[in-house]
C-alpha cells in the first residue's frame, strides 16, 4: 500500500515543500542543533545584509522544542527534536505538538 505523503498525514512536510516554490525544508536533528550551536554567528551575518529584516534572526523567542526530520532508527513513532533554549536534544512520540523550524535550501 503507497503511503499518503499530501497534508492530511504530514502536514509540516507539504507545507515547506509547496511554501515559496519548495525551496524550504524541516533540517534534521543534526542540523538544527548546528544552527543553535551557531545561533550568534548566524545572527552577527544576517545583521550584516541590510535586506534582511529582524524576524529572520534566531532569537530568543525560539525557546520551544522544535521537530527534525530525523526520526529514531528504532521507532517509527518517534521523532528527534531540539530544544531551542538550551541545546538538548530529544525523542519524543509523533504525536506530540511542538513547533517546526523551516529552512531555506540552499544550492551552493
Amino acid at each position: 500500500m503507497a503511503t499518503d505523503y499530501g497534508e492530511a498525514n504530514y502536514p509540516a512536510f507539504y507545507r515547506a515543500e509547496q511554501y515559496d516554490g519548495g525551496k524550504w525544508y524541516i533540517p534534521s536533528i543534526y542540523e538544527l542543533n548546528a544552527l543553535y550551536q551557531n545561533k550568534a554567528a548566524i545572527n552577527a551575518a544576517l545583521k550584516k545584509l541590510n535586506s534582511i529584516d529582524s524576524s529572520t534572526y534566531l532569537t530568543e523567542e525560539l525557546r520551544g522544542y522544535y521537530w527534525s526530520s530525523s526520526q529514531m532508527d528504532s521507532s517509527d513513532y518517534y521523532a528527534w527534536l531540539l530544544r531551542f533554549s538550551s541545546g538538548d536534544v530529544y525523542y519524543y512520540n509523533k504525536n506530540s505538538v511542538n513547533s517546526v523550524l523551516f529552512v531555506q535550501a540552499s544550492n551552493y
